[in-house]
């Protein structure tokens, strides 16, 4: 169950969809009509939360959700604090280090 979102989350959903609704286009070029789109750079705690996080939202214009994409220069999320275990051979690579498509598979965040 998704909890109820915060009056910063509710104000940065409205900002972000106002910014996607804006008209303003430079000249010669074609105004984008698509769903709107949020790019995460950096796969560590705060870009996966965030990620996570804004996936999660609910957006004012429901219609106009956008898509949120996580882009890390490595195919891996890992939990540093837990090396260790995996020199010491007592965890598995996919439990300290699992692939971003593994742990976002079951939400709305594409990688």
């Amino acid at each position: 169950s998704a909890s109820r979102p915060s009056a910063f989350s509710r104000r940065l959903a409205v900002r972000l969809n106002a910014s996607y609704s804006s008209t303003s286009s430079v000249e010669g070029s074609v105004p984008y009509v698509g769903a709107p789109r949020v790019v995460v750079l950096g796969g560590g705690f705060g870009g996966l939360y965030t990620a996570l996080r804004l996936d999660e939202l609910t957006w004012p214009d429901g219609a106009n959700k956008p898509t949120v994409t996580l882009l890390d220069r490595s195919e891996r999320f890992v939990f540093k604090p837990m090396l260790y275990e995996l020199v010491n051979e007592t965890m598995n690579d996919w439990e300290v280090a699992p692939t971003f498509e593994e742990l976002l598979a079951p939400t709305g965040v594409a990688v």
